[in-house]
């Protein structure tokens, strides 16, 4: 059974540039995040020229709001195999076994996980 989900990077670079997805952050369900987003998503948001105080809070708000996941020993041997059967990136790849390993179902705006299981692709807002 999935009573978690885990939100991808996209997720929350569109809920804290556009405010989208309110309904998906700002709810009473459990939230994992792979530590992994907690590199990408101030990386894009430095690219979008968001200023670093804001980023500093956006991440703050990510860290309060969700359970953080290390990547630990299994996940990056699990990884491994979405790297080579599904060819997934790195980071992606990462995220998506985190998902995995957390009986979770990913929600993310990444087209290259269509057709994964347990995956949520959201519509653009």
């Amino acid at each position: 059974m999935i009573d978690s989900e885990v939100i991808d990077s996209s997720v929350w670079i569109a809920y804290f540039v556009n405010g989208d997805y309110q309904k998906e952050i700002e709810n009473d369900k459990q939230i994992i995040v792979s530590v992994i987003s907690l590199i990408e998503v101030p990386k894009k948001l430095s690219l979008l020229n968001i200023p670093m105080e804001e980023i500093k809070k956006n991440i703050e708000s990510i860290k309060k709001r969700a359970i953080l996941k290390d990547v630990t020993k299994e996940i990056a041997e699990q990884s491994l195999t979405f790297i080579i059967n599904k060819r997934l990136h790195m980071a992606d790849a990462i995220i998506y076994a985190t998902a995995i390993m957390s009986n979770s179902k990913l929600l993310t705006l990444d087209n290259d996980f269509r057709g994964l299981t347990n995956v949520t692709i959201l519509e653009s807002s």
